[in-house]
């Protein structure tokens, strides 16, 4: 699918994610539906983060864009600071230890445009359920969802 018919941007504020990163670029760089971009704030991590950061872009020179931040903000002024850069008026909100299911993008595009038909103009979020799992990629029990607004 054309992400032209899918003004969607990506951000992942991380810190010290070298184990995670990668996993989570990958789970959104293969959906369904294209993101427009994968915007990533590095909040001035020192565990080889930033390497591959640098890798990745090096793979998707077009698709990601990357910020290094000089000093450590938090993960929540540098979710703000990704929400600033993003060119796309819809924006899907990421931690970098999270993994998307392949058709996260696509059933969030979906559910968003069957609300806009019944309330056109009404919607700000949508959010999709998740399952919890370890670092060693355990899946933890139940399926946790939050109550549509």
């Amino acid at each position: 699918m054309n992400n032209v018919d899918f003004p969607i941007s990506a951000v992942i504020p991380t810190y010290n994610s070298s184990q995670f990163i990668k996993d989570t670029i990958s789970s959104l760089l293969n959906q369904t539906i294209e993101l427009t971009e994968i915007i990533i704030i590095d909040d001035h991590s020192n565990d080889g983060t930033h390497s591959i950061l640098n890798e990745l872009h090096q793979l998707y020179p077009e698709k990601l864009r990357l910020y290094f931040l000089e000093e450590n903000v938090g993960s929540s002024e540098a979710r703000n600071i990704g929400l600033q850069l993003a060119r796309e008026p819809w924006v899907l909100l990421m931690d970098h230890d999270d993994l998307a299911a392949p058709d996260l993008v696509e059933s969030e595009w979906n559910r968003l445009q069957e609300l806009e038909a019944e309330n056109p103009g009404k919607w700000v979020l949508v959010h999709s359920a998740y399952q919890q799992i370890t670092e060693n990629g355990e899946k933890l029990p139940g399926i946790h969802s939050w109550r549509q607004l």
